[in-house]
């Protein structure tokens, strides 16, 4: 089965322009496939047009010349049939509103953030069928990927899922490299869902960094966050293997552990006594998605009946913090610790 019904060329829209989104663009088009990328920020996009380079999210790095620029967004998405959304999930909603008449038939949809909305509590790619009326393939492209490190070519490995097993070898075809190979994984549920939860514990992690603790610390978060992660997950129809996997604890590792990671270092940015909203503009732009996640994650935990002790941390210390970040953190300690087995 040819994976677009229509069989034309693949021509790729990438949505966002930040470092995981220019990334993937830079990684498609050295494969010599046609894409685009629109930004928000037209000043940006008119400089990756003329120097070849995304000078505040990756500097000093020569981006493919074949990756093309549009700041129209309808445009864009009416002259791909692959499109990729890099998009902070707080954001997608509004960004696939603007498109979702514009998709030609077709069309592949796929989502690489890692987030919960607020407030609907749905996943990206939930959103995005919401908002398409599931008339498209919807995917998700999940794993332990720092972008500074595939950028440069490091060997890396990453998972896709999609609402259609039929597209994935396509899709995996498509985004695989010689340095970049990707795996499949049907349970789109845990895919997506380990990547959202994952940088909430990641958050807990840069807090632990911040404060001084030490790698028996960091490792008591990891183990136990994978294991809030997975009850979450089974709760809602995942399969509890796929936590274990490239998109759960592989992605939960570096993201605890990699300087790079932003959840992380705005976890420890938060620990050294920056306000939420300092250690966002710290970041320049560029988005922890655990910060606006924790809140989604922990309500929905409430709501639904399932403890989850990190989490509960994470969401006080960030949202409706009463105490010193050291105090709070050490809650997690000071509570009686029961079953080790979910």
């Amino acid at each position: 089965m040819p994976p677009l019904r229509n069989n034309r060329r693949t021509s790729i829209a990438v949505f966002g322009a930040g470092t995981w989104a220019t990334t993937i663009a830079h990684l498609l088009a050295s494969k010599g496939y046609d894409v685009t990328v629109w930004g928000k920020d037209r000043r940006a996009l008119a400089a990756l047009r003329s120097t070849g380079e995304n000078k505040k999210y990756l500097p000093g790095v020569k981006l493919s010349r074949k990756i093309h620029t549009n700041s129209s967004i309808t445009e864009t998405a009416r002259e791909a049939n692959l499109l990729v959304f890099g998009i902070p999930t707080q954001y997608l909603r509004a960004v696939v509103q603007k498109i979702a008449r514009r998709i030609q038939p077709g069309s592949v949809l796929v989502n690489l953030a890692k987030g919960i909305e607020n407030n609907t509590f749905l996943r990206g790619s939930e959103l995005i069928r919401q908002e398409t009326r599931a008339r498209f393939p919807c995917a998700v492209l999940s794993g332990p990927n720092i972008a500074q490190e595939i950028i440069h070519r490091i060997p890396s490995k990453s998972v896709i899922s999609s609402s259609d097993v039929r597209y994935i070898p396509w899709l995996q075809d498509v985004f695989t490299t010689k340095y970049f190979k990707v795996f499949s994984n049907p349970d789109m549920v845990g895919v997506e869902l380990s990547g959202a939860l994952k940088n909430v514990i990641a958050i807990l992690a840069g807090i632990s960094d911040g404060l001084g603790y030490g790698d028996n610390t960091k490792s008591g978060i990891i183990t136990r966050g994978l294991a809030e992660m997975m009850e979450f997950g089974i709760h809602h129809g995942a399969n509890p293997n796929t936590f274990f996997g490239l998109a759960g604890l592989g992605d939960l590792v570096v993201t605890c552990s990699s300087p790079y990671s932003r959840n992380r270092t705005f976890g420890e940015m938060i620990a050294k006594g920056k306000s939420p909203a300092e250690a966002l503009r710290m970041l320049h732009g560029k988005v922890p998605e655990g910060y606006e996640t924790s809140r989604a994650v922990y309500q929905l935990s409430q709501r639904i009946g399932i403890s989850m002790p990190l989490t509960k941390q994470v969401y006080k210390i960030l949202h409706t913090r009463h105490k010193s970040v050291r105090e709070e953190f050490r809650q997690i300690w000071d509570t009686k610790g029961g079953s080790e087995l979910i």
